[in-house]
C-alpha cells in the first residue's frame, strides 16, 4: 500500500512543471495582481505567484492539460510582451523554481525519476544554481525606455511653457512661431506627449479592462485622456480658428479686464466684487477690429459673511 501512494506521488510529480515567464511591460503592482488571479483561472495552472520586485511569473502547470506555448500565447492575446524559460521546480515550496545545488533530501522519493519543467533529474544529481537575476524583467531595456520617454516628454512640454499665458506673464513670446495658432501648437506638441510618453500607462488601463479589471493605471490613463480630449476640444475646435495676432478679451461688466493674457482658452478672474455681474469673451485681429463675441453671460457673487449660521467661526453672543 505503501507502494502504491509513493507510485502515484511520482505520477503526479512528473506532470507537474515550472515555467518562469519574463514580463518586458509589466509597470504596475496592480497591475500584477490582476494578471495573477487571471493566471490563477487558466486551465492546467496549479499556480502563479509574479515577483513585482523582478517583473516575472513563476507559474506551475499541470503537462497533460497545457504547454507553455499556450500559455505564452494567452499573454500575448492580453498585450504582455514576454519570454518563457524552463525552470527545475523546487520540491520544498511548490510553484517555485529550485533555487542552489540540491534541496533538502527527506523531500525526495528514492530511486524514482522526476521530470520538472522539460529536465530529467534523479535523485542525487546536481543541479546548476539559478541566479535571480537572470533573465529578470524590469531590466535595463526598460529602464532605458522610461527615462527616454521621460526627457523627450519634457523637452516636448516646455515650449507649451514658453508660448502660453504663463511665458507671457514671464516676458516671453506669447505667440507660437511659424505663424501656427496656439491651438494647433499645443495639439502638435501635446499629442506626442500623451501617446507616446502616457503610452505605459494607456497600455496598461487597455490590458487590464481586457482582463475585466480596473485598477491604479486605468485611473491614470483615464486622467490623462479625458485632459486631452477636453483640451483638444477647446482648443483644436474652436470656430473660427484663432489666427496670428488675434487676441481674446476678457469682458467683465463691459470692461476689458486690465492684466490677463490675449492668448490661450483658460483664464482666472480674481478679485470680483459681490453682487450681479456679465462676463463676455470678445476676439480682436490684429488691427483691432472684433472678429468675433460671445454672448454675454450673468453670473452674481456672493461673499461668505461671518454673521452666517453656516460659518464655522461665527462670534457667538
Amino acid at each position: 500500500m505503501k507502494h502504491d501512494d509513493s507510485h502515484e506521488h511520482s505520477n503526479t510529480q512528473a506532470s507537474l512543471a515550472v515555467i518562469e515567464v519574463d514580463l518586458k511591460n509589466a509597470y504596475d503592482g496592480s497591475e500584477y495582481a490582476d494578471l495573477e488571479r487571471c493566471l490563477l483561472g487558466l486551465p492546467g495552472v496549479t499556480g502563479a505567484h509574479l515577483d513585482r520586485t523582478r517583473g516575472v511569473a513563476h507559474l506551475s502547470y499541470d503537462t497533460a492539460v497545457t504547454t507553455p506555448e499556450r500559455l505564452r500565447s494567452y499573454l500575448h492575446q492580453c498585450g504582455y510582451q514576454c519570454d518563457c524559460y524552463h525552470r527545475p521546480g523546487s520540491i520544498a515550496q511548490a510553484g517555485h523554481p529550485r533555487v542552489g545545488i540540491k534541496e533538502h533530501p527527506a523531500r525526495e522519493h528514492a530511486g524514482h525519476v522526476t521530470a520538472q519543467a522539460g529536465r530529467v533529474a534523479l535523485k542525487g544529481e546536481e543541479h546548476v544554481p539559478m541566479e535571480h537575476g537572470e533573465h529578470a524583467g524590469h531590466s535595463a531595456s526598460m529602464v532605458a525606455d522610461l527615462l527616454r520617454r521621460f526627457i523627450i516628454s519634457v523637452l516636448l512640454s516646455l515650449p507649451l511653457v514658453i508660448f502660453s499665458p504663463i511665458g507671457e506673464k514671464l516676458g516671453l513670446p506669447g505667440m507660437p512661431p511659424f505663424g501656427l495658432s496656439t491651438g494647433l501648437f499645443g495639439f502638435l506638441l501635446a499629442t506626442p506627449v500623451v501617446w507616446w510618453g502616457g503610452w505605459p500607462f494607456i497600455s496598461a488601463a487597455w490590458r487590464a479592462l481586457g482582463l475585466g479589471q480596473v485598477n491604479m493605471m486605468t485611473l491614470i490613463a483615464l486622467g490623462i485622456l479625458v485632459s486631452y480630449a477636453y483640451s483638444v476640444a477647446a482648443s483644436v475646435l474652436l470656430e473660427p480658428a484663432q489666427r496670428p495676432g488675434d487676441q481674446i478679451l476678457i469682458m467683465l461688466d463691459g470692461q476689458r479686464i486690465p492684466g490677463l493674457p490675449t492668448t490661450g482658452t483658460q483664464f482666472t478672474i480674481s478679485p470680483v466684487d459681490r453682487g450681479e455681474h456679465s462676463l463676455q469673451v470678445v476676439v480682436q485681429d490684429s488691427r483691432g477690429q472684433v472678429v468675433c463675441r460671445t454672448g454675454s453671460v450673468t453670473f452674481h457673487v456672493q461673499q461668505p459673511s461671518i454673521q452666517s449660521p453656516t460659518n464655522p467661526v461665527r462670534p457667538k453672543h
